[in-house]
C-alpha cells in the first residue's frame, strides 16, 4: 500500500514539475476577394495543462506584417484576433502565421507554433445600384447598437408586470426587432404618420394613443388610406397638449441636435428613394452614434437608430438614411424638401430653432392639409351614412352633416390656397422682370449688374482611380470584373478581342457586340468599332468570356476565347458595365474611359452635386497597414463642403466632421542611422516623400501636397506622413480630384 501511495505521489510530482502549456494557432479568411476588404481571423489556443505566459503572435505576407500581444491563456482557453487585408490582384498569396517566435513560453511541443499557407483571392463581383433600386423594405433590419437613450422608449410596449419598458436582467432595453412582445401594434395601410405620431404622443404624455385615434382626425383611412401631411400632424399634436414645429431642408446633423436633447422628431422619408410623395414614409429617429465597421475593424461610420412604424426599431447608416430622405413631389409639382417635425411640451428648449416653413412651401403644406381634411370629411360622410342604418341613426346623421361641412369647407380652402399660390408665382415672375428692367436703367447710368460667375476649387483625395464611384459621367455603371486578358499578343495562344456598337438604319445605337473578327455588320445591322479589349486566350482557361459577356447583356459573335482568374504583369483586368440604355459594355479601363465623377454632397440645407475631375497623383499609398504605417482618414466638413485629411481618427470626430473613409496607410518618418548627431525630426526613407496638409483661407478648402507651399492665402497644417514616390506591388495611386463651385458675384 505504501508503495502504491509513493508511486502516485511521484506521478503527481512529475506532472506538477513537467506539466507545460501547449500553444496552437488557427487562421483563415472567409471567401477571399481581390480589390475589397477581407476579414482575417487568427486564433491562439492553449491546449496544455498549465497557463501560458504572455507572448506575441504575428502574421506576414507580401503586403504587410502585423503582430498582436497574446495574454496569459488558461488551459483550454483561446484568444481571437481580427484584422483586415486587401488583395491588390486576384491570385495566390503566401501567408506565415507564428506564435511565440521568441520562445517565451515553455511548451511540450514547439513544432506546431507556425503555419505557412496560401489564400487564393478571387475576382470581386461589383453591382451598380441606381436610385430606382432603393427599397426601404429590403434594407437589412439591424438592431440598434447605440447606447440606450430616453427616446428609445418610443414605439415600445410597457411590461405589464414591471410597468417599465422591456429590459433584460441587467436592466438594458431589449432590442430584438422581431420580438413582438416588445413593440406596439404596427401601422395598417398607409398609417405610418398617424402611427408614429400616436406613439410619440403616447411616449410624451403617458396617455394611450393609437393609429386609429389619429386617423380619425387627420387622414382618410379607408382601404390603405391617404398619406399624412406635415401640418395635420403638427396641429393634431398641438390639440393634444404637445407643441410641434415643422422644418424643411433638414440634415442628419440637424437631427442630432434634437436627439442629443431627447426631443422627439418625425422624419418624412421615401420608401423607394424616389421623389413621389405617394412613396412617403414617416419614421422617428431615437438615437445616433459612431459604429465600428464590421467589414473594416478600426474604421467607423455614423448610424441612426430609428423607430419604424412597421413595428420595430432598426439601425441605419447616415449614408443610407440620406438616400431615402429628399424632396417630395406630387406628380411634377415639387412639394417640400427633407421635411421633419420636432415635438416639445411647455417652454421650448433653449436654442430650439423656429419652424422654417414659409412662403410658397407653407402654402403648399396648408393646401395639403386642407385636402387631407377634405378627405377626412368624405370619410365621415360615408361612416355617418353607414351608422344611420346599422347603429345610431341620429349619431350617424350628425356625423354625416358635419362631414359634409368639413369636406365643403376644406375643398374651398384648398382651391383658394391654390389660387393664392398661382398669384404668388406670378408676382415672383413679375418681380424678376422688374429687377431686369431696373438693372438695365442702372447700367445706362454707369452702374453694373454683372452676374458673371467665378469659381472656388474644392479638393477630394482617394486611393480609388474612379473616386469610389460606380456611376460615371459618360452614363456607364460599373457591373463586375470579367477576368484577366493578355495586354499584348502572345504568339498563337491569343487573339485580339474587340468591342463594337451595333447601329440601326436610323443611326441609333442598339447594342454592343464582342468579337475576335473584323466586323462591319452583325445581325443585319451596321457595327462600329468602339475599342480593343486586349487579347483573349485561344486555349481554354478558367473563364469563358462568351458566357460572362452574355450574362452582361453583350452580344457575342461566335467564340471569343477565354480569360484568366488571376493576373500578372502580362495581363490586364477586363471590366463589364451597364450603359444608360441598360445594355452591356466592356472596357480595360475600370472607369469606362471617363476621368470625371459625380458626387452627391450634403452641404448646408441642400444636397449638392459636384463633378470631381481626376487631377494628379500625389504618390503611392498602401491599402494594407505596413510596418510603421500611419492610417490616412478622410472626413467631410459639411459647413464648407470640403474633405478633411487626418491621421488621427479622434481629430476628425472632435471637429464634428462626418467620417468618410480610411483611404490607406502612409509611412512614419525614420531617424537616419548615417547621421553623426540625432536630428530634431525624422526624415522619409529613400524613395518616399512627405505629405503635407494645407487649408485655403479664402475657400476653407483642405488639400494635400508633397511640397512646402508659401502663400498668405494658405494655412500650413503640418505633415501627415511619408508616401511612396514610385508604385510597388502592394501600393495604389493616391489621386487628387478637383471640383469647381460656381459662385455668382
Amino acid at each position: 500500500m505504501k508503495k502504491i501511495i509513493l508511486f502516485l505521489a511521484l506521478i503527481l510530482l512529475f506532472n506538477s514539475v513537467f506539466a507545460l502549456a501547449e500553444l496552437r494557432i488557427e487562421a483563415g479568411i472567409d471567401n477571399p476577394k481581390a480589390h475589397k476588404i477581407n476579414i482575417l481571423e487568427l486564433k491562439v489556443f492553449n491546449d496544455g495543462d498549465t497557463p501560458s505566459g504572455e507572448t506575441e503572435v504575428y502574421y506576414s505576407w507580401d503586403c504587410s506584417i502585423k503582430s498582436f500581444p497574446v495574454p496569459i491563456l488558461e488551459p483550454g482557453d483561446y484568444k481571437t484576433f481580427v484584422d483586415f487585408v486587401v488583395f491588390p490582384e486576384a491570385g495566390e498569396y503566401d501567408f506565415v502565421f507564428e506564435v511565440d517566435s521568441e520562445l517565451l513560453v515553455s511548451e511540450s511541443n514547439e513544432s506546431n507554433n507556425r503555419i505557412e499557407t496560401q489564400f487564393f483571392a478571387k475576382l470581386i463581383q461589383i453591382s451598380a445600384e441606381t436610385e430606382s433600386d432603393l427599397s426601404l423594405s429590403n434594407e437589412p433590419v439591424v438592431q440598434v447598437s447605440c447606447t440606450e437613450s430616453d427616446l428609445m422608449g418610443i414605439g415600445r410596449e410597457l411590461d405589464s408586470v414591471t410597468g417599465d419598458y422591456f429590459r433584460n436582467s441587467d436592466g438594458i432595453l431589449l432590442r430584438d426587432p422581431w420580438d413582438e412582445n416588445i413593440w406596439l401594434t404596427p401601422q395598417e395601410g398607409c398609417g405610418c404618420g398617424s402611427t408614429s405620431l400616436a406613439y410619440v404622443l403616447r411616449y410624451m404624455t403617458g396617455t394611450e394613443f393609437d393609429q386609429w385615434d389619429v386617423d380619425e382626425q387627420i387622414r382618410m383611412a379607408w382601404g390603405d388610406g391617404s398619406f399624412s401631411d406635415p401640418f395635420s400632424i403638427a396641429h393634431y399634436a398641438e390639440g393634444n397638449g404637445v407643441h410641434a414645429r415643422v422644418y424643411v431642408d433638414g440634415t442628419v446633423e440637424k437631427l442630432e441636435w434634437f436627439l442629443n436633447r431627447n426631443i422627439p422628431v418625425m422624419v418624412s422619408l421615401s420608401t423607394s428613394g424616389s421623389t413621389s410623395v405617394l412613396n412617403g414614409h414617416w419614421v422617428v429617429p431615437v438615437t445616433h452614434c459612431l459604429r465600428e465597421k464590421s467589414e473594416a475593424p478600426g474604421t467607423y461610420e455614423n448610424v441612426l437608430g430609428i423607430y419604424n412604424p412597421w413595428g420595430y426599431q432598426q439601425e441605419i447608416t447616415y449614408e443610407r438614411f440620406n438616400d431615402y430622405w429628399g424632396r417630395q413631389d406630387l406628380g411634377e409639382i415639387p412639394l417640400w424638401n427633407r421635411t421633419y417635425i420636432a415635438f416639445y411640451q411647455g417652454t421650448p428648449p433653449a436654442g430650439m430653432p423656429e419652424g422654417n416653413v414659409e412662403g410658397w412651401t407653407s402654402l403648399k403644406m396648408s393646401t395639403a392639409e386642407s385636402i387631407s381634411q377634405f378627405m377626412v370629411g368624405i370619410q365621415d360622410i360615408g361612416d355617418g351614412f353607414i351608422e344611420m342604418f346599422t347603429e345610431d341613426f341620429f349619431g350617424g346623421l350628425g356625423k354625416l352633416i358635419l362631414g359634409i361641412g368639413k369636406a365643403i369647407w376644406n375643398l374651398v380652402v384648398a382651391i383658394v390656397q391654390f389660387v393664392i399660390a398661382l398669384i404668388v408665382e406670378l408676382f415672383k415672375w413679375l418681380w424678376d422682370v422688374l429687377k431686369a428692367i431696373g438693372c438695365w436703367f442702372y447700367e445706362l447710368f454707369g452702374g453694373s449688374c454683372d452676374k458673371t460667375p467665378y469659381y472656388y476649387e474644392h479638393t477630394m483625395f482617394s486611393s480609388h482611380e474612379c473616386g469610389e464611384s460606380g456611376v460615371f459621367l459618360n452614363g456607364f455603371l460599373l457591373r463586375e470584373s470579367a477576368g484577366y486578358v493578355f495586354k499584348e499578343l502572345q504568339s498563337s495562344d491569343s487573339q485580339p478581342l474587340f468591342l463594337y456598337k451595333m447601329v440601326s438604319k436610323k443611326g441609333e445605337g442598339i447594342n454592343y457586340v464582342a468579337s475576335v473578327n473584323p466586323l462591319t455588320e452583325f445581325m443585319g445591322n451596321k457595327v462600329v468599332k468602339v475599342n480593343n479589349l486586349g487579347y483573349s486566350s485561344i486555349v481554354p482557361k478558367e473563364i469563358d468570356l462568351g458566357i460572362v459577356f452574355s450574362d452582361a447583356n453583350i452580344l457575342v459573335d461566335g467564340s471569343i476565347g477565354y480569360g484568366f482568374s488571376k493576373g500578372d504583369e502580362n495581363k490586364a483586368l477586363l471590366w463589364t458595365f451597364t450603359d444608360i440604355d441598360f445594355n452591356g459594355f466592356a472596357s480595360l479601363d475600370q472607369c469606362a474611359g471617363t476621368r470625371s465623377f459625380p458626387f452627391a454632397l450634403s452641404g448646408g440645407s441642400d444636397t449638392i452635386y459636384w463633378i470631381y475631375n481626376r487631377n494628379k497623383i500625389y504618390g503611392y499609398i498602401n491599402k494594407n497597414e505596413p510596418l510603421h504605417g500611419i492610417p490616412l482618414f478622410r472626413f467631410y466638413d459639411q459647413k464648407h463642403q470640403t474633405f478633411y485629411p487626418t491621421t488621427d481618427l479622434n481629430e476628425g470626430i472632435n471637429k464634428e466632421f462626418s467620417y468618410s473613409s480610411l483611404v490607406g496607410y502612409l509611412y512614419s518618418e525614420v531617424l537616419p542611422l548615417t547621421m553623426t548627431h540625432v536630428p530634431s525630426e525624422g526624415v522619409c526613407a529613400e524613395g518616399k516623400t512627405r505629405l503635407y496638409r494645407y487649408q485655403n483661407l479664402k475657400t476653407h478648402d483642405y488639400f494635400l501636397s508633397t511640397e512646402m507651399l508659401s502663400s498668405t492665402d494658405l494655412n500650413f497644417e503640418g505633415k501627415l506622413g511619408c508616401i511612396d514616390l514610385c508604385p510597388s506591388k502592394c501600393t495604389v495611386p493616391l489621386w487628387e480630384y478637383k471640383a469647381q463651385e460656381k459662385v455668382m458675384k
